[in-house]
C-alpha cells in the first residue's frame, strides 16, 4: 500500500544538459512508467546495475539518468520509511517495558504493604 510520500506520479524530473539559461522543461513520468519502476524497485532495493538501468530506460522510453535519479530518490524514501517503522517498533517495545516495570513496582509495593501487617 502506498502512502502520500510514495505517490510518485506527481514527481517531476528536470532534464539536465542545457545551460542554465536554456533550461529544458520538466518531464513527468506517466503512471505506467512509475508502476514499472515501482515493480522493478520492489524486486531489488539495492543499487541499480547499469545493464538494468539501460534496459528499463529503453523499455520505458526515458533517459537512463532519469531512471537512476528515480531509483536514488525512491531508495531515500524507502530508507526513511524503514527508519520510521524501526522507530515505531522500538517505541512500542519501550512503552511495553515501561508498562511492565510500572506493574512490577506496583506489585512490589502491594506485597511490601502486606508483609508490614
Amino acid at each position: 500500500m502506498m502512502d502520500d510520500v510514495d505517490q510518485l506520479c506527481g514527481f517531476e524530473y528536470e532534464l539536465h544538459g542545457a545551460p542554465s539559461s536554456e533550461r529544458m522543461t520538466k518531464r513527468r513520468l506517466t503512471a505506467e512508467q512509475v508502476r514499472a519502476l515501482e515493480v522493478s524497485f520492489e524486486e531489488e532495493k539495492r543499487k541499480l546495475e547499469p545493464e538494468r538501468k539501460t534496459e528499463l530506460a529503453r523499455r520505458l522510453g526515458i533517459a537512463p539518468r532519469q531512471v537512476a535519479v528515480w531509483f536514488q530518490n525512491r531508495r531515500a524514501r524507502w530508507r526513511t520509511k524503514q527508519l520510521v517503522q524501526d522507530f515505531d517498533r522500538l517505541r512500542a517495545a519501550h512503552d511495553e517495558l515501561l508498562a511492565g516495570r510500572d506493574k512490577l513496582v506496583a506489585d512490589n509495593n502491594r506485597l511490601r504493604s502486606q508483609v508490614r501487617w
